[in-house]
């Protein structure tokens, strides 16, 4: 039996074209790392995309607040730490820091998630998650929870926008 990590980590090395003109890796950049980092370890504790369990399931970012001291710089190397904060209701909590090579906190971020099946795109119950054989960290990366969008008071229509072939993810 796998033990399973409750903090998962993966390092990356900021690619060329992955940097702003300031030679520090974009914002963008940074947010793919979060993303392909909470990737591996919902994969890990089995509740990834291409799990052997037919979990036919999508995880889809809802918010996101970023706290970013220092961007790292072209040819750096960045570790990134995450874990599950928990869940309430149809939305489920994930923490992260980006750290330097000398383990000095360069980012932080957390994370607001909703699970949707993928036949029937609808959300998802999240109370499995509690059969998790893990201890789930409740500590904040930012010290709170990602703030809920607000929609503005006057909505403005610019348009349609017809989506193209590479406008889809994996999940269409």
């Amino acid at each position: 039996m796998t033990l399973l990590k409750p903090i998962w980590t993966d390092t990356y090395k900021v690619a060329w074209h992955e940097a702003t003109t300031g030679n520090r890796a974009s914002l963008v950049a940074l947010c793919n790392y979060l993303q392909e980092t909470a990737w591996n370890h919902a994969e890990h504790l089995g509740f990834g995309f291409r799990t052997e369990s037919g979990f036919e399931k999508a995880w889809v970012v809802v918010r996101l607040h970023i706290e970013v001291e220092k961007y790292p710089a072209w040819n750096d190397k960045v570790t990134v730490e995450t874990w599950p904060s928990g869940y309430k209701g149809y939305l489920a909590f994930r923490e992260f820091r980006v750290l330097n090579e000398e383990n000095v906190v360069m980012a932080r971020a957390t994370t607001t998630w909703l699970l949707i099946d993928t036949l029937s795109r609808r959300p998802c119950h999240l109370e499995f998650l509690d059969t998790l054989d893990i201890q789930v960290k409740t500590l904040k990366a930012c010290g709170k929870e990602a703030p809920a969008v607000k929609q503005p008071d006057k909505m403005q229509d610019f348009g349609s926008y017809r989506v193209r072939y590479y406008d889809l993810d994996m999940y269409q």
